[in-house]
């Protein structure tokens, strides 16, 4: 017991050094996921349990962590670091995301700048909108819906700043609230109904000293698989002339012609290889509901 608590306290997961990376590289994966959406309009990453982009971010961080391990071992990240960033990049990524402030953010204007005569949002409910939440400086919103400007401007900073700040705030307690949630499940969850949780099991092993799952023939097989269809149907977008593998193109919905069952509408059967991935993770009953 003394030496695993030795052991323990020598090694802590959250170090001063963790928290700073973590920290320098929140600005950059917020600034891909917003980017890769809204100036792109390419994937969402965070529309996922396994938010991919954090995934890459370690997999870029590991090869520099080997160099490191080899020449300078002393300064070499422990795994306990890296699901300390992987945790904070997780959570800031959700943050960052398609969900949550790629909403928010337009939904504090919207109601001002949408508004017309015909639609008569001002008078169903903007004086129920508190001024301090909200966004209506029509000069401001120009600049911010139609482009031609910056947020670095004074008039455009005090407009935003006020409603910035209490969504900031909400923000904050809504996480702080969700976090304590966490702390009093995690007991139940974990220790007495010891569930499954495979979103975690990609970081633990990517993490782990050893290298194990990189030896792996049966990872790589199975990675040869998923990434040479998709690479197949990525070049397949792009030049169309190029077979495809039809893993997205089963339509169900068209076989449900008589109501009430025709009120199915679209409904898509997608083969997704992170997801049969994950699958194999799961409690078989889980995997089944």
């Amino acid at each position: 017991m003394a030496i695993a608590h030795q052991t323990k306290t020598s090694n802590p997961s959250v170090t001063l050094r963790a928290v700073i990376l973590g920290l320098a590289l929140i600005p950059v994966n917020s600034y891909c996921i917003m980017a890769n959406h809204l100036k792109y309009w390419s994937t969402l990453p965070t529309t996922i349990s396994l938010i991919y982009n954090v995934i890459i971010t370690l997999m870029v961080l590991l090869p520099v962590n080997f160099l490191i391990k080899r020449f300078l071992p002393r300064f070499a990240l422990t795994q306990g670091e890296f699901l300390t960033i992987y945790v904070m990049l997780s959570v800031a990524s959700a943050i960052a995301g398609h969900d949550m402030m790629q909403t928010v953010v337009p939904t504090i204007p919207d109601a001002f700048w949408f508004a017309t005569p015909e639609n008569e949002w001002k008078e169903l409910f903007w004086r129920y909108l508190p001024p301090w939440l909200i966004m209506n400086d029509l000069s401001s919103l120009t600049g911010f819906y139609e482009g031609d400007s910056t947020f670095h401007i004074d008039v455009h900073f005090r407009s935003w700043l006020r409603p910035i700040l209490w969504w900031t705030l909400f923000l904050t307690v809504l996480i702080w609230v969700m976090i304590c949630l966490n702390m009093l499940l995690r007991r139940k969850w974990i220790e007495r109904e010891r569930l499954a949780y495979p979103i975690v099991q990609l970081p633990l092993e990517i993490t782990r000293s050893d290298g194990r799952l990189f030896k792996s023939k049966m990872m790589w097989l199975g990675f040869a698989i998923s990434g040479g269809i998709d690479l197949i149907n990525g070049v397949h977008a792009l030049v169309p002339s190029f077979p495809e593998i039809p893993i997205r193109h089963a339509e169900i919905g068209q076989f449900f012609t008589e109501k009430p069952w025709s009120a199915i509408g679209w409904v898509p059967v997608y083969i997704l290889s992170f997801a049969v991935g994950l699958a194999f993770l799961m409690p078989l009953e889980m995997s089944f509901s």
